[in-house]
């Protein structure tokens, strides 16, 4: 079924601003609400997953999608986990539809607000970009400062929607690259195996991988691929598995998602009137 071509803007009372893009048969919705992309399907079938329990009040971060964490990744730093800008309403820019693509763009500056926070001047943009192929994030950082560097990192916490967890692979990683085990203190550890598989609970941050990873299901090969630019080196995966996922009130079962999340996991720094710019891209095959 073709489902059309657009861009729909929409004021929710308990979200906030949501823009919903649609190009054929594939859609994608973006809340401003810390620039979150919370749906990306293709034929109706969901690439990102997103948890049933999600809080959608702007209240607390949106579980699922692809949250932006920044300008700190996890507990690494001295701010809440992962950041404010996922906590944070970002301004709507600008909306486009043409070349059969529509697109979004999301800003966020610093504030009173951030500069309790985080003491630095900045300015972080998001374009969200549909077509019929894929779905593209254009991520960019200013240090608006005239004389103050900042470092960051930072995260775009892709959450993938899988039929079983249990029967699926990642990769490829290099044999012998590095890895930072969060499960055993944050430990450095050699890669041995190219795929990752899930049993257990897992939570592993890569290290200068390479800019494609694929998520790919055993029963019918279906493989959602993860494009990412060079200025995000590294790829988080995780899974919480059962027990933790219990733990967690908004997240439900852990047996039909995966998260592989395009980082920037070492802070970089950004010196007074630069910036820094990323790009993911999401296709299914």
């Amino acid at each position: 079924v073709r489902l059309g071509m657009g861009v729909d803007v929409r004021d929710d009372a308990a979200a906030g601003k949501v823009v919903d893009l649609a190009v054929g048969e594939c859609c994608a919705s973006v809340h401003a609400f810390g620039a979150h992309v919370t749906k990306y399907e293709v034929g109706g079938v969901p690439v990102l997953f997103m948890s049933e329990n999600a809080v959608l009040d702007r209240s607390k971060a949106i579980r699922g999608g692809i949250p932006v964490c920044w300008p700190q990744f996890g507990p690494h730093g001295p701010l809440k986990q992962h950041g404010f800008a996922r906590t944070s309403t970002w301004t709507l820019v600008r909306t486009n539809s043409e070349n059969e693509a529509c697109s979004c763009e999301f800003m966020l500056e610093d504030s009173e607000e951030s500069l309790m926070q985080w003491p630095h001047k900045f300015r972080t943009t998001l374009t969200v970009q549909l077509t019929a192929e894929a779905l593209k994030l254009d991520w960019r950082v200013d240090n608006v400062s005239e004389s103050e560097p900042f470092s960051m990192s930072g995260a775009l916490h892709s959450y993938f929607a899988v039929h079983d967890v249990e029967k699926i692979r990642v990769g490829p990683f290099a044999l012998q690259s590095s890895y930072v085990d969060d499960l055993d203190n944050f430990s450095l550890r050699t890669t041995d195996r190219e795929h990752v598989r899930f049993d257990c609970e897992f939570d592993r941050v890569y290290l200068s991988t390479s800019d494609r990873i694929e998520i790919v299901e055993d029963d019918d090969g279906r493989t959602i691929r993860v494009d990412k630019s060079t200025s995000l080196p590294d790829a988080v995966v995780w899974n919480p598995w059962e027990l933790k996922a219990k733990s967690m009130s908004d997240l439900g079962s852990h047996k039909t998602m995966v998260c592989v999340e395009p980082a920037v996991f070492h802070k970089t720094q950004l010196n007074p009137r630069s910036s820094w710019s990323a790009s993911v891209i999401i296709s299914v095959r």
